[in-house]
């Protein structure tokens, strides 16, 4: 079977080919937002997930591309950069008015909850700095950013999670687990001693009150 144009489009972008990616995108016959049988992922969503910065960036500029578009689990072309902790692709799409940084998948995580989860402390630092971002925004299981990174132990991404006063360390999950009882069950004894002096610092805080 031919491969399509759309397809060349699709794989270029995926192994970030430039100039192969211009000339289909330029091409006014060409379906630039098609998107894979399997899960519906674009050539623009493809760019964005492989960290194709500067395909990434180019197609950003073309008005008949969908640079919004969801995948079949709801992931966006933006979540996939912080998914796979691409920050330059990141940095290009957060002044993008067109995209909404809280935008989840169909299991309620977000880009920032992803970021955190897989442990991507630049992409992490990078949303911190972004007023729009809701950083406790938690998945359909009531667990947030905070709540994953201490599941996963990463402990330079909870260092700037613990850092920024707009993180709630009290929050539960479905199961009434705390991010300080997960970093404990999980052995993450840095992570639980370092929640335990905020606890501690909040408590004193409070008792002189």
């Amino acid at each position: 079977m031919n491969e399509s144009r759309e397809q060349r489009l699709w794989q270029a972008c995926t192994e970030g080919d430039f100039e192969v990616a211009k000339e289909l995108a330029d091409d006014p016959a060409v379906e630039v937002s098609w998107g894979d049988p399997e899960v519906g992922r674009t050539p623009f969503y493809r760019a964005c997930f492989f960290g194709r910065t500067s395909v990434v960036e180019y197609l950003m500029r073309n008005p008949r591309v969908d640079v919004v578009r969801q995948q079949s689990q709801g992931c966006t072309p933006f979540f996939a950069a912080c998914q796979e902790g691409h920050k330059e692709v990141v940095s290009l799409l957060l002044v993008d008015p067109r995209i909404d940084p809280n935008k989840p998948k169909d299991t309620g995580a977000t880009p920032f909850y992803i970021a955190c989860q897989n442990g991507h402390k630049e992409v992490v630092s990078m949303l911190l700095t972004d007023p729009r971002i809701d950083l406790n925004k938690p998945d359909t299981d009531q667990c947030t950013p905070l709540f994953i990174a201490c599941r996963k132990g990463h402990k330079e991404v909870i260092s700037l999670l613990l850092a920024d006063f707009r993180i709630n360390i009290t929050c539960q999950s479905h199961s009434g687990e705390t991010a300080l009882e997960v970093a404990f069950q999980n052995k993450h004894i840095d992570i639980t001693r370092q929640i335990l002096k905020i606890r501690e610092f909040e408590f004193h805080l409070l008792a002189s009150k």
